[in-house]
């Protein structure tokens, strides 16, 4: 077994940050486990168990499809919800339309019923986690007087990154605008932020994997859009 020295490894990232103009930091799985939100395997077992037995057999029914087609990987709530929206736009969302032996209509109420049990989940698990080192660590990069926006990607749902920015009042920016109601902004995140910019020094939060408190909102004029909410209560 390959052995891993902690001392040394710290070491050489103290190194490289020293000098480095450009930098961001990437968070998976593990650093939300660490405070104990459930990483996506445990996430998908949390969500099948807690919904009710009709939408649990269409959730098992999807699951056991994809797992039959896809026998070298371990399905999650993510292909499962994926498999969903595929089953929605298909059958237009219609009663008479089915894939699976599960009509669109169904389909939708399954999708609106996991991402409830998954805000439920998630939401329960990150409200007793421990933030002080996660607000110790934005601090020190906060500081970090560079020439550069500093940048967090991210592939988890929590908010536990934005609660902690937001008590220890650091500023940053994640792609939305607006106060009413923020939508996702798609240029503002492809252009290049110079040093006049008043913003350069926000950190820069990407999402990778969308978050719980985003969500599709559907205009009757054009296409749907994704909008973030503050604190969600239903």
């Amino acid at each position: 077994m390959t052995k891993f020295n902690v001392v040394r490894e710290v070491r050489e990232l103290k190194n490289q940050l020293s000098y480095a103009k450009r930098f961001g930091f990437f968070f998976g799985a593990g650093t939300s486990c660490a405070l104990g939100v459930p990483n996506i395997a445990a996430l998908t077992t949390k969500v099948e168990n807690a919904l009710d037995e009709n939408y649990k057999i269409d959730f098992i029914k999807i699951k056991s499809d994809l797992e039959s087609t896809h026998s070298e990987k371990s399905i999650n709530i993510e292909d499962v919800l994926n498999q969903v929206r595929q089953i929605r736009s298909i059958t237009g969302e219609r009663e008479d339309k089915n894939y699976l032996e599960i009509c669109g209509k169904s389909a939708r109420k399954l999708d609106n019923e996991i991402c409830k049990k998954i805000y439920s989940i998630i939401s329960e698990s990150e409200s007793g986690a421990d933030l002080s080192k996660t607000k110790r660590f934005l601090a020190w990069l906060n500081m970090q007087n560079k020439d550069f926006t500093k940048e967090i990607f991210t592939t988890n749902y929590d908010l536990i990154i934005e609660k902690s920015l937001e008590e220890i009042r650091v500023p940053y920016f994640d792609g939305f605008v607006g106060s009413y109601e923020p939508f996702f902004l798609q240029e503002s995140i492809e252009r290049f932020v110079d040093k006049s910019d008043l913003t350069q020094n926000w950190i820069r939060l990407w999402k990778i994997h969308g978050s719980l408190n985003w969500f599709w909102k559907d205009n009757t004029t054009s296409s749907h859009s994704i909008v973030r909410g503050s604190k969600i209560t239903n």
